[in-house]
Order: C-alpha cells, then sequence, then structure tokens
C-alpha cells in the first residue's frame, strides 16, 4: 500500500509539472520586446593594460592622480579584494593613449600580478 501512495504521489506530481510547464517557462523567459526596441546597452568593461613599474609616473597618471588628492599604490592581486572591498582602494582607470579606450593597469610580477590602485586622501 505504501508503494502505491509513493507513485501516486510521484506521478501527480509529474502530471503537476506537465499541466503547468508553459506557465513555468514563461515566467523564466524575459518579457518579449517590441518592435524597435533592442537590448539595452552593456557596459563596457576596461580592458587590461600591462606596463612596467614606471609606467605610471613616466606617463604622467602619478602627477595627475595626486593633483586629484589620490594616493597610488601597486597592489598583489592576493590582496585586491581586501584593498577595494574592505579598505576603500578602487582601481585606476586611464584612458589608453594609442586606442582612446579605458584601462586598469597592470604590472607583471612574482608571486602574484599586481593592480595600479588609489585612494582619496582627506586634505591636512
Amino acid at each position: 500500500m505504501q508503494a502505491v501512495i509513493t507513485v501516486a504521489t510521484l506521478l501527480g506530481g509529474a502530471a503537476a509539472v506537465w499541466f503547468f510547464w508553459d506557465k513555468i517557462v514563461a515566467r523564466l523567459r524575459p518579457p518579449p520586446r517590441g518592435p524597435g526596441q533592442s537590448e539595452p546597452p552593456r557596459p563596457v568593461l576596461p580592458a587590461e593594460k600591462w606596463v612596467d613599474f614606471d609606467y605610471p609616473a613616466r606617463a604622467g597618471i602619478v602627477r595627475d592622480q595626486e593633483a586629484q588628492g589620490y594616493r597610488l599604490a601597486w597592489c598583489a592581486d592576493n590582496h585586491l579584494a581586501t584593498r577595494l572591498d574592505l579598505e576603500g582602494w578602487e582601481r585606476v582607470i586611464v584612458t589608453d593613449p594609442q586606442t582612446g579606450g579605458r584601462v586598469i593597469l597592470r604590472m607583471t610580477d612574482r608571486p602574484y600580478d599586481q593592480t595600479l590602485v588609489r585612494h582619496h586622501e582627506p586634505p591636512v
């Protein structure tokens, strides 16, 4: 008797899923777009530019950022999440003079690569 009740319960559940399948799929699908409507623009993520240690100073990035009240530092990638999420640092994003696109400055290092970050220094 227990087996019959178990089988009936499974069949009933399967029948309910089959019966409501169209409603389940419709709820998971995004709403249809009307004619002439396009998808919203996706944000353009900055590319990575691999540079050497002196590049930010030689390119004038350090001078420009310090003039805006920021302190710059290289951050090892294993500490990057802590700096960004918990300590108030942010990645330095600059315009690449060659492509005109936005780039994040990275440096190859061992054991972890590094990313240029900045922190706003309050006026003294």
